[in-house]
């Protein structure tokens, strides 16, 4: 009885896997590769990071569903840049060497946040230094 329902299992097991496992007629055919050129990479540049530029097209009064669109162009051993005000930040995003572009919707804010922000734009090199710039923006509803 022990042998029947391990065989009914064995059978079950069979079905639910696709049938017996059996050689297939055909040999597989050959996977061939084809070399892939390997990509160049920017040779890190040490030294001091510069901010040389930011393009601001954006208003320094934002409101509610404003967008604020800046491009950052530093020296080319900067390797992050990222907008910030007290704890919160935003990061560029990389365009090329020593180009960042962020785009962002200003959200809606609480009435608290009516005022003055001062944005640290902080850009910083492969070695870990950073330079940061302050730009003032005014939050208002309308």
């Amino acid at each position: 009885m022990q042998l029947r329902g391990v065989l009914s299992w064995l059978m079950l097991l069979s079905v639910f896997l696709g049938g017996p496992v059996m050689a297939s007629p055909e040999p597989m055919p050959s996977v061939t590769t084809v070399p892939q050129p390997t990509p160049v990479e920017h040779e890190a540049v040490h030294g001091e990071p510069d901010i040389s530029d930011i393009k601001w097209l954006a208003s320094p009064q934002v409101h509610p569903g404003s967008i604020v669109d800046a491009t950052v162009f530093t020296t080319d051993n900067v390797v992050y840049v990222e907008a910030r005000y007290k704890v919160w930040n935003l990061i560029f995003q990389t365009v090329g060497p020593g180009q960042f572009h962020l785009r962002y919707r200003v959200p809606f804010l609480p009435p608290w946040a009516i005022g003055t922000w001062p944005i640290s734009v902080i850009a910083r090199s492969v070695d870990g230094v950073e330079v940061k710039r302050v730009y003032v923006f005014h939050y208002r509803y309308f």
